[in-house]
């Protein structure tokens, strides 16, 4: 029993940890501005280049933007158990990223 405690407990600190490196990699992307009207958003890449993308644009290999609203970008990703959900916001000049990500189920 301690055993089978101790393995899932080496797995979910190794998603909570892999979910880290994501989010490291999500943050080296600047978005600094979102035009909800025309479905646009601009984004600053680490090499510093800007980049005009719209609803359907990949913004890296595995993250495609799937939906914008006011001050707000969704995205969508691979996630550990099926797609994961990536709302980048844009509040008073700060960017904030929220994930929301299909979890299993516990047994009890």
């Amino acid at each position: 029993m301690s055993r089978q405690l101790l393995v899932i407990f080496l797995l979910l600190l190794l998603l909570e940890s892999a979910n880290s490196l994501r989010a490291t990699d999500l943050d080296h992307l600047v978005f600094l501005k979102v035009a909800p009207e025309e479905r646009l958003t601009v984004i600053k890449l680490p090499e510093g280049e800007m980049r005009l993308l719209g609803v359907g644009d990949q913004v890296t290999a595995d993250l495609k933007i799937v939906d914008m609203a006011p001050g707000q970008v969704v995205l969508e990703g691979p996630g550990a158990f099926g797609p994961e959900t990536i709302i980048v916001r844009l509040e008073n000049g700060k960017q904030t990223i929220d994930r929301m990500q299909r979890l299993p189920l516990k047994q009890k």
